[in-house]
Formats: C-alpha cells, sequence, structure tokens
C-alpha cells in the first residue's frame, strides 16, 4: 500500500472539523533557486552565499553556506531566503530528497541553489505545521513513491507531483498550536544538542593542551608496553560460543568503554590466539574498511577476549591504557594518513606504526587526572546522547497522535 492509499484510509477517522486537501490547495507561492555552476559564475561581480542541500537535513533550518559568484543577468533573478517559508530539497540523494526545514529568520544575503525550493502557504495552513507534516513518516513514504532517477545515489521529486499530496487540515487555530507543541520539544532537542557540543568542545580542548601545550617529555609507544593479537574461534564448533565470556569485535568499538559485547564465547574457547585480558585494557582496531575514516579505540569494563582484526596494549607501568587511549584518539588524523592497505584491499595500521606513536608523558597522577576528567566527560556526552534520543523518540510520537487526531492540543 502506498503512501497516499495510507492518508486516504486515515482520513476516514478523522476528527469532525478536520478537512482532507492537496497539498497544492495551500500553497500560495513556491520557486527554486538559481542555477550556480561553472558556467554561470563570473568573477567580478562579486561572492555571495549560496545555501547548500543540507540545510535541511536534521529537520531544522541550518544556514550553512557555500561561495559563488554570478553573473548579472542571474543575480537578478535569485531567491533570497525569507523567514516564514519552508525550504525543500528537490534533487538529492534517496534519504535527503523531500527534506525540509522551517526558516524562523530573514537571510537577505543567502540564495537559494536550484536544487531547493522555497515554499509560502495561504490562509489555509499555517507553514510552521506544514513543515513539520512534511516531516512526518507518511509523507516520507510518499517522497519514495515520487521520488525518481536513473543514479542510487541522486533522486528527483517534481512540483506537479509534489503538490498533489493528500493533506489532512486541522483548523488554522489547531494547526498553530500543534506547531507551537512540537516547536517546544525542538527547542528542548537543541538545547540538548548545544550542551553536547559544549562537552565534545571542552573534550577536545583538555586533549589539545595535554598533547599539544604541554613539556612532557615525549616518550614512543614501543617503550610504554607491547600489543598482543587476538583471534575467533571456528564458528563450527558450537561448544565455544554463547558462554559468559566477552568477545569484542570492531563493531562493539563505538564507546569509549566497552561494557557488553554483541557475542560471548565459553570457557573452552580460551587458549591459542584467544587470550583473556583483564578489566581496563585498551583495545584499537587495526583491520577493517573502518579504517578509512576512522582508528576506533576502547578500554574493557571486563574482563575479556577479542578478534583478530584488534590488538590489545599490555602497559609495563610506565602508561595508564586510559591515558594512551586519549593520546591515540587526539592523534587519529595523524594515524589515518599512514594506515596501510592490504592486497586484498582491506585496511590495516601496520604495529611498528603504533610502536613509533609519540607519547608526551607526566607522572601517573597527572595520566589518572587527565583520564578521570575526560572520563567525566565522556559520561556526560552518553547522557546527553540518551536524551537526544528520548526526546527525538517522544517527538515522533506525538507527530504521529497529533497529525492523526489521536491527540488533540486543546485551547
Amino acid at each position: 500500500m502506498n503512501a497516499v492509499a495510507e492518508m486516504v484510509i486515515a482520513a476516514d477517522e478523522l476528527p469532525d472539523d478536520w478537512l482532507t486537501a492537496k497539498l497544492g490547495d495551500v500553497v500560495q507561492a513556491m520557486v527554486a533557486g538559481v542555477s550556480v555552476n561553472a558556467d554561470n559564475r563570473r568573477i567580478e561581480d562579486g561572492e555571495i552565499g549560496v545555501l547548500r542541500t543540507s540545510c535541511v537535513s536534521g529537520g531544522q533550518f541550518i544556514a550553512c553556506e557555500h561561495k559563488a559568484v554570478l553573473p548579472v543577468e542571474v543575480d537578478r533573478v535569485r531567491t533570497p531566503v525569507k523567514s516564514g517559508s519552508i525550504i525543500i530539497s528537490r534533487m538529492n540523494t534517496p534519504a535527503l530528497v523531500g527534506a525540509n526545514a522551517y526558516v524562523d529568520d530573514d537571510h537577505p544575503d543567502l540564495f537559494l541553489p536550484d536544487r531547493l525550493w522555497q515554499l509560502r502557504t495561504n490562509e489555509h495552513a499555517d507553514c510552521r505545521w506544514l513543515s513539520y507534516f512534511m516531516q512526518t513518516a507518511t509523507f516520507r513514504l510518499f517522497i519514495d513513491d515520487i521520488a525518481t532517477g536513473t543514479s542510487g545515489s541522486m533522486k528527483n521529486i517534481s512540483k506537479e507531483r509534489l503538490l498533489q499530496l493528500p493533506l489532512i487540515l486541522p483548523p488554522i487555530d489547531e494547526q498553530r498550536r500543534i506547531a507551537e507543541v512540537l516547536r517546544s520539544v525542538d527547542e528542548a532537542i537543541a538545547t540538548n544538542r548545544a550542551a553536547l557540543d559544549q562537552v565534545v568542545r571542552a573534550r577536545s580542548a583538555i586533549l589539545h593542551a595535554a598533547f599539544e601545550e604541554t613539556l612532557w617529555e615525549a616518550v614512543p609507544l614501543g617503550e610504554l608496553g607491547s600489543w598482543q593479537s587476538g583471534g575467533t574461534p571456528s564458528k563450527d564448533d558450537g561448544t565455544k560460543w554463547g558462554g559468559n565470556v566477552p568477545w569484542v569485535c570492531p563493531r562493539d568499538m563505538k564507546t569509549p568503554v566497552i561494557r557488553q559485547t554483541h557475542s560471548t564465547l565459553t570457557p573452552l574457547a580460551l587458549g591459542g590466539s584467544c587470550k583473556l585480558v583483564p578489566q581496563g585494557t585498551l583495545l584499537i582496531v587495526v583491520r577493517g574498511m573502518i579504517l578509512a575514516k576512522a582508528i576506533p579505540t576502547a578500554t574493557t569494563a571486563m574482563d575479556a577476549t577479542f578478534n583478530q582484526d584488534m590488538k590489545a596494549f599490555r602497559s609495563n607501568g610506565r602508561a595508564l591504557p586510559k591515558f594512551v587511549q586519549l593520546c591515540l584518539q587526539h592523534q587519529e588524523r595523524q594515524l589515518l594518513r599512514v594506515v596501510n592497505t592490504a592486497t586484498h584491499g582491506t585496511k590495516k595500521l601496520d604495529t611498528d606504526t603504533l610502536l613509533a606513536v609519540s607519547v608526551p608523558l607526566p607522572d601517573l597522577e597527572t595520566q589518572q587526572a587527565l583520564a578521570d576528567a575526560v572520563s567525566d566527560l565522556d559520561f556526560a556526552s552518553v547522557k546527553y546522547g540518551e536524551e537526544h534520543v528520548r526526546l527525538s523518540t517522544m517527538k515522533q510520537a506525538l507527530m504521529s497522535d497529533l497529525f492523526s487526531g489521536h491527540v488533540r492540543v486543546p485551547v
């Protein structure tokens, strides 16, 4: 069943004072931006800000831009970004085509490219309410139905077909109340995101100060311990899988501290390349395509084993594993530049490269203080991340209830 059919069925259960319509019935104006490419730029006309298509990727308008130079004839017809309108992505990746956001403020020096539309509503629809409606799962299904394109990486939607989108219209005052409820949730999400961003900046500043601005003696990582390889028991031997021994693989390496794993082993699997490492051990991914963009590290919150695509750091007592982890995280960009490609195409980080990493080394007490400070920030990041998930889930549930009429917003 497509999105249009689902909406028609849902319309049979509407409150008595709600109406059905099409998007075109509530649109006052809908215009596209100007084409910006190498053929219509002229350097003597000066630079202007052209909105990026990613400005609507999160459902909230972000005035991100790139600079372009337009000839006079194009400059005359450029479309400025105005408050009280909706910006819609009409040409983008399959996940982002049809994405939209409401614009709160005028941006007279910021202009639309031709991949975006700017939409304004007439007296029958509140523009902010419509923007939220166009972020619902039902609207997303509709976009999937009408999007066209021969390339899997780029899709298009036509204005004509978009304006045929069926709408369920509450009275205009109720639309505004619905929009206000959802806007308050968005404000909470934005406040939470700002706090998370602040924590991330504080963490980065601490690491920069520790590893770039101190006079601590630099010591090669190879002088501070050794690296141990891991292994994987045979998948055909059921007696070695599903026990109570955590087994870490790269997909578990998504948090600074690993507290649980997707897979576990039985004690029968221990031995050979499957060795148990103690709680607090530093693990690093040294093989896999993830190394094309990141070098995951984590410490274990429990005794664990790990697979052959990873290595474990065994300290000789001069450096705390958590401190070494922070140093490796700070140097991630430099390490990514020296990642190699194996003969079968996967990425790898050589042990010799790890041994040569330069570690500014203070005393153990200072190492512990730095590790504790960053751990507190990491804990805060997790909490803000959980709150983001909670608020986002609540928003989706509210949208489902409010746009169906199952929940009414009182006057």
